[in-house]
């Protein structure tokens, strides 16, 4: 199936999920979604099946805790798996919504809040068959005060979108830009089997002013340097096998 066939496959959902309300948002899935679809969403929600579990377990009580609710995606992919299976992948997002009504325990702020998302769907007879989503609720945590950890070494921020504004864009069929990051991936590997750290070949694969955005407890951070100083040494010294066993 086409890039742009499967975009416009959930085209329905992303339009009301826009500005969520109940009634078009509940039809607008039943519409996407198979009513088996099996949702499999980070804790504490687990595994769900169908468009109404995911309202009434996910969407509904955020839209209850901010009833301005608006989703904006930033990166959207789409495409067929060496497996053969047609995905579409929302590469980074936010919910967003003034905080007004507690959300699983986390305390409202009364003030606009932001929530990171990524979702990938699987695609089967023009309807999402499965999903996988993570939603960053610690996010909700740290604006709300209720961080119950360490404070994060790399910048809290809300994510922005990438700086050209029109997301990523691959001629052909991605192959050299799938190398290119299977090749940065690997590089990272090579590190700490063996221990010099030029090893991983930082400098060839990232721009020298590059913004990593972590997740909460990881932060935002600037350049190779950033990257080293206030995320890969640590997480290395904590894990040292974090990227070698990928």
């Amino acid at each position: 199936m086409s890039l742009d066939t499967l975009k416009m496959l959930i085209k329905p959902f992303q339009l009301a999920m826009m500005d969520v309300e109940e009634t078009a948002n509940r039809k607008a899935m039943r519409d996407v979604f198979a009513p088996d679809a099996a949702l499999h969403m980070c804790h504490p929600f687990g595994d769900l099946t169908g468009p109404d579990a995911l309202w009434n377990t996910c969407i509904g009580p955020l839209h209850a805790a901010m009833p301005d609710l608006e989703r904006r995606d930033m990166i959207m992919l789409a495409g067929t798996n060496p497996e053969g299976r047609d995905w579409i992948g929302s590469m980074g997002g936010n919910y967003m919504g003034t905080f007004i009504e507690p959300f699983m325990d986390i305390p409202p702020t009364g003030h606009l809040t932001h929530m990171r998302y990524h979702e990938f769907y699987q695609i089967e007879n023009r309807e999402i068959s499965s999903m996988q989503a993570i939603w960053d609720m610690p996010e909700l945590m740290m604006q709300s005060g209720s961080w119950p950890m360490a404070t994060q070494l790399g910048k809290f921020l809300c994510t922005p979108s990438p700086l050209s504004g029109d997301g990523l864009n691959v001629s052909g069929d991605g192959q050299a830009k799938m190398d290119y990051v299977i090749g940065m991936l690997t590089a990272l590997c090579k590190y700490p089997s063996d221990p010099y750290s030029a090893i991983m070949e930082l400098k060839k694969f990232w721009h020298p002013r590059f913004n990593g955005y972590g997740s909460v407890g990881i932060g935002t951070m600037r350049g190779i340097s950033g990257f080293r100083n206030w995320h890969q040494i640590l997480i290395l010294r904590g894990m040292p096998y974090f990227f070698f066993q990928r």
